[in-house]
């Protein structure tokens, strides 16, 4: 098969390319990003440029004639709009788009609105489209979330969090989500599906704290959110951070999701519980 993966150069493109050949060595592996990869796979060509240029997508698919397309890169950013075109247009057997749970957060935000406007484009275009949404992606050392919370909490042995360090997530191995994922590739039972793929066990922050600490104890200080949001709106105003509150809001959100019913049997998707997925950090 020819495939296309945008957005392969990062920690879910390797991993993708990596399941890929493990299972299939034949497939045209093809990765399309705007910037070079820190370490090429000798069986992937790599390709530099916008993915969201509608003409350089009509090129690219006018070359090598993609069956299948991964989507890996936030969606907020995409032109949906072309990505499905092209696939419409060169009869592209299937769209896989890497979606993410916070379209599902219940504050008041604008991306929540745009998340589901771009996936409503994917599913009223015709394609045979498979969006897969993770929550809070882990399990490896380059992760903006836990890993961080790892290095910080052996470290200091401290915990703190903005508002309560009792609200629960449904983490998301990555290395489960890329197998789903591959899976999903040219399988009829998949097409025209969304599925949520989440951690079996919702785990608070402080219970994931000290399963990261073991066998030392932490402390933890939580800080009233109000105030938290407050110093980072200053942080921010003085450029010395580039987070935007409404992350540290949907960070005090609780986030669990079930994963989608069928995904386990569709998808064969077996997530690891977190105290086993986080066991290389250890190493």
């Amino acid at each position: 098969m020819k495939i296309l993966v945008i957005g392969g150069t990062g920690n879910f493109g390797r991993r993708i390319f990596q399941s890929l050949k493990n299972k299939n060595g034949n497939n045209q592996l093809v990765s399309l990003s705007r910037n070079p990869p820190k370490h090429k796979l000798n069986y992937v060509e790599y390709l530099i440029g916008d993915s969201n240029d509608e003409g350089l997508l009509n090129q690219l698919f006018e070359k090598y004639g993609f069956e299948i397309v991964i989507h890996i890169p936030n969606i907020l950013l995409a032109n949906v709009d072309a990505l499905v075109s092209v696939c419409k247009k060169y009869h592209a057997d299937q769209l896989i788009i890497v979606g993410s749970a916070a379209m599902f957060t219940k504050i008041d935000a604008p991306t929540k609105i745009i998340r589901q406007d771009k996936e409503e484009i994917i599913r009223d275009s015709g394609v045979n489209y498979t969006i897969l949404r993770p929550n809070m992606v882990y399990g490896h050392k380059e992760d903006q979330n836990i890993y961080k919370l790892y290095k910080f909490i052996n470290k200091y042995l401290l915990l703190i969090v903005p508002g309560s360090a009792e609200i629960k997530q449904s983490p998301t191995h990555i290395d489960d989500f890329v197998e789903a994922l591959v899976f999903a590739i040219s399988n009829p039972n998949v097409y025209k599906k969304s599925y949520n793929l989440v951690g079996p066990q919702p785990i608070s922050l402080k219970e994931m704290a000290q399963i990261l600490a073991k066998p030392k104890k932490i402390r933890v200080l939580e800080v009233p959110l109000g105030l938290s949001v407050f110093g980072l709106k200053v942080l921010r105003f003085l450029k010395v951070v580039n987070w935007h509150p409404e992350k540290l809001i949907r960070l005090n959100e609780e986030k669990v999701l079930e994963t989608t019913s069928g995904a386990l049997e569709e998808l064969n998707y077996h997530p690891r519980i977190f105290e086993e997925g986080i066991k290389e950090y250890f190493n």
